[in-house]
């Protein structure tokens, strides 16, 4: 399987192997619920153990600095300076959003090319 599973995924799979015990009765079932394919059996056992061990199905908190620039709000401050005026400098940019000009950079690359370009 691939991808990671959602809270909800996690919360179901740990309720079939309440109900069943058994790792491949929840892989089973999981394929005839969702359609697509089902998590490996030591996936199921380590969503048990990490609730057996923290009384959660939920990852840990990242450790690190926190993300506290490139949100999804200055996302769209960027989108929408570059979307008013085309052919403003990113130094003035930086100026008017009070954003570094790195950090602008980064935000304009995970943007779409034609949100800047309009």
């Amino acid at each position: 399987m691939a991808g990671n599973l959602t809270n909800e995924e996690r919360k179901w799979i740990l309720k079939q192997y309440w109900k069943t015990g058994n790792a491949e009765m929840v892989r089973q079932k999981w394929t005839e619920e969702f359609q697509r394919p089902a998590p490996s059996r030591l996936t199921v056992y380590r969503i048990r153990d990490k609730f057996e061990q923290t009384g959660s199905v939920c990852n840990a908190q990242k450790s690190g600095r926190p993300v506290s620039v490139t949100t999804e709000e200055n996302k769209i401050l960027v989108a929408q300076a570059f979307t008013q005026s085309p052919q403003k400098s990113k130094k003035r940019a930086s100026n008017e959003l009070g954003i570094s000009r790195r950090s602008l950079g980064r935000l304009m690359n995970r943007l779409p090319k034609k949100e800047i370009e309009k």
